[in-house]
């Protein structure tokens, strides 16, 4: 495992993992935004959890933590697998370059 983890092709695909995850919740909540039918409805953003609730009347925000947390391992499950991946076509790529 410690090797896996020192290994650069795993790194740089678990780093890209954690971006791609980023940038696709902050487009959804992009997306999300002002799309509710009332002005005092509560808007829910995440994905693939909700982990944020907004609106309202009076207006408030709050965070939902199961969510939070289950994003936060969502993310870090995917990039591992992704960097795993990569890892795997990295090798083969190399191995068929030396024959």
């Amino acid at each position: 495992m410690k090797n896996l983890i020192r290994n650069k092709v795993f790194f740089i695909g678990f780093i890209i993992g954690i971006f791609l995850f980023l940038l696709l919740n902050l487009w959804v909540e992009k997306i999300r935004r002002g799309t509710s039918i009332c002005f005092d409805c509560v808007e829910k953003y995440g994905f693939p959890f909700f982990y944020l609730e907004s609106g309202g009347n009076p207006s408030f925000i709050k965070t939902l933590w199961f969510g939070l947390i289950a994003d936060i391992s969502f993310a870090i499950v995917f990039s591992f697998f992704l960097g795993l991946f990569l890892k795997f076509v990295w090798s083969k790529i190399t191995i068929k370059k030396l024959k």
